[in-house]
């Protein structure tokens, strides 16, 4: 805990004034005056508290002697498990500069947007918010040395030979790169900390446990290898195509490819950095599943991946169907072969749809994350048999489609039956894939199965 010099209370970090002020005698002292500003310098190491959730076995850390009152990931409010360890000190850090009240706003805002999200869930306030420093691998890359590569031009035939001009280039490349982030933190799924993101790595700071002063932060456990390969990738794609832009050498057949093998970075230095990120979090009213929200705590932006209201789709779908109908009408006039065609598309597409949303569920984050961990082998044939249901409603649909269209029936209503047939074996499939996404947003508690949680 950092004192005040004057009164001896704990000190807290104001979001708005960016410095630590005491809630008691109103004294304010600036950050970087608590500790020395160039941490390099000093231990790696410092001194921390540990709360682990004897729920899930989820863990974030203070600075502070404070007492977590709720698990941020999985919702518990019993007291968690707190003990005293030395953990790595972090290189650098965000301050949080959005407050708790501009939060709740952009969440709320978010969920506006939402016209298909269910309204108790709009409706319902958030059950809790708690602002946490989440890890982040940064990567930092350099190269000035110079290139060689080998190009030709003017390339023709001659006869039975191939002629070309060849030449020998050289050229000075100057590739550097940081503020590159990848998430640390195998309990953040990819796509949530990918969706607040970006982070602007050029307001970050030396980091100082000042900062931290009343907040958490999550302790990383994805090694920096990870990701250092796909880092290096998307930086020598960039620079192959910043040179090639910028320069002449794409003239001596030099492509984005040949040139992203020439630019290697054997020195790669990989440094952890704390973002700020408000967790929001919502149950249904079971209290059996729970719904996630990050909030970026620098710039504001909300993000959630959120339920929807079959009833509100469905509503919604036949309200858009309605200007589709006269459009259609108006310019092509369907027919009854061709509204048995559609309804054979819509089959083929909903099925694929429902295939690769499947497949999502169960793969893996890149950071080995909890809540896209790998299947068991009873969810994995839970998975086979709705696939096998999937394809058999395709095919009746299909098969109905076909048999009516190669009998031809005299009487038009034989082809408006079958579009039905075929549209309700359609709708089916579409009404499971709104159920999956359902499932894949609300996620059952506790679900870090990683630390001890059920999983389930």
């Amino acid at each position: 805990m950092i004192k005040c010099k004057n009164c001896g209370a704990g000190l807290r970090f104001d979001i708005d004034r960016q410095q630590l002020i005491c809630d008691y005698c109103g004294s304010s002292v600036d950050v970087s005056g608590v500790h020395k500003a160039d941490i390099t310098s000093e231990e790696q190491m410092m001194e921390a508290v540990v709360h682990t959730c004897s729920q899930c076995g989820a863990e974030i850390f203070t600075t502070e002697e404070t007492a977590a009152t709720f698990c941020s990931y999985c919702g518990s409010s019993i007291l968690l498990e707190s003990r005293l360890v030395m953990v790595n000190k972090p290189d650098y850090i965000i301050p949080f500069a959005v407050s708790k009240e501009q939060a709740v706003k952009s969440y709320e805002k978010l969920l506006k947007k939402a016209i298909f999200a269910p309204s108790a869930l709009k409706k319902a306030e958030i059950e809790s918010i708690r602002g946490i420093y989440m890890p982040y691998w940064e990567y930092y890359m350099k190269r000035t040395d110079t290139v060689n590569a080998r190009g030709h031009i003017n390339e023709h035939r001659e006869g039975s030979y191939l002629v070309s001009e060849v030449y020998n280039l050289k050229f000075k490349a100057f590739v550097e790169s940081d503020g590159l982030e990848y998430d640390a933190s195998s309990k953040f799924p990819d796509d949530l900390s990918q969706a607040c993101a970006p982070f602007y790595f050029k307001e970050s700071k030396l980091f100082n446990p000042g900062y931290m002063s009343g907040f958490y932060a999550d302790l990383g456990d994805v090694n920096p290898d990870t990701y250092m390969k796909e880092a290096v990738e998307t930086v020598q794609d960039v620079a192959a195509k910043e040179i090639l832009e910028n320069s002449n050498v794409g003239n001596y057949g030099i492509t984005v490819s040949k040139l992203r093998s020439l630019l290697d970075f054997t020195d790669v230095k990989p440094g952890l950095a704390m973002y700020p990120v408000w967790f929001a979090s919502a149950r249904d009213k079971k209290g059996k599943y729970i719904n996630y929200a990050a909030i970026n705590g620098q710039s504001g932006k909300a993000s959630a991946d959120l339920p929807v209201d079959k009833k509100k789709v469905i509503i919604g779908a036949l309200i858009f169907a309605i200007p589709i109908f006269f459009l259609l009408y108006f310019l092509i006039t369907p027919n009854p072969h061709m509204t048995l065609v559609i309804m054979g598309v819509l089959s083929v597409i909903g099925t694929i749809i429902g295939y690769r949303k499947l497949d999502s569920m169960g793969r893996d984050d890149k950071g080995a994350g909890v809540s896209n961990k790998r299947k068991t082998k009873a969810q994995q044939s839970a998975d086979k048999y709705e696939k096998r249901k999937m394809l058999w409603r395709m095919i009746a649909a299909i098969a109905v489609c076909v048999l009516t269209l190669f009998i031809d029936p005299v009487s038009d209503l034989f082809y408006y039956a079958a579009a039905i047939c075929a549209g309700v074996l359609c709708g089916w499939t579409y009404l499971r894939l709104f159920e999956l996404h359902n499932k894949g947003t609300m996620r059952p508690l506790p679900q870090l199965d990683k630390r001890g949680g059920d999983g389930k």
